[in-house]
């Protein structure tokens, strides 16, 4: 099903949701059509005609263009700032300007990322952590003694 299966209407419609331009189902539905039936009817049509494959086919292709349009633009816009740079880079009078235009450029191809080593230090050793799971479990298990106490639990209410 393709966009020449649905009418100018229910492209309309489409548009203005996928848009935006209306800020709800019913109000693009209204807008479109007209405020023909009560309020419960309105919201179930407008609900019926969005969710009908050839509408979303179309609100799908329509996000789509929208999508590549932005792309487009954006790395258009990347690309004249790009340029900017490089003019500043090679005509600034001041040397402080090219170094600032010039590290710009190095950070957009990740020339200057800023790499952070975490390491952690574990001073317990596993045979240590053994040894205390093990005397934890011989004081509850056996022995009579109570079982340690979780640190989060209250005695509150008993």
């Amino acid at each position: 099903m393709a966009e020449r299966d649905l009418s100018e209407k229910q492209k309309a419609f489409v548009e203005m949701v996928v848009s935006g331009e209306n800020r709800s189902l019913v109000g693009s539905y209204v807008a479109v059509y007209g405020e023909n039936g009560s309020r419960r009817t309105l919201t179930n049509e407008a609900s019926r005609l969005f969710r009908s494959p050839t509408c979303v086919n179309y609100a799908d292709a329509i996000r789509r263009r929208i999508e590549g349009e932005a792309r487009r633009r954006a790395v258009g816009e990347r690309e004249a700032i790009r340029s900017r740079l490089w003019s500043e880079a090679d005509n600034a009078e001041k040397s402080a300007d090219r170094l600032s235009a010039l590290r710009m450029l190095g950070q957009t191809v990740d020339l200057f990322v800023e790499k952070v080593q975490v390491e952690t230090v574990d001073s317990t050793s596993d045979a240590d952590l053994i040894v205390e799971l093990e005397s934890m479990l011989r004081g509850s298990i056996g022995t009579g003694a109570p079982a340690p106490k979780y640190s989060g639990t209250s005695d509150r209410g008993k």
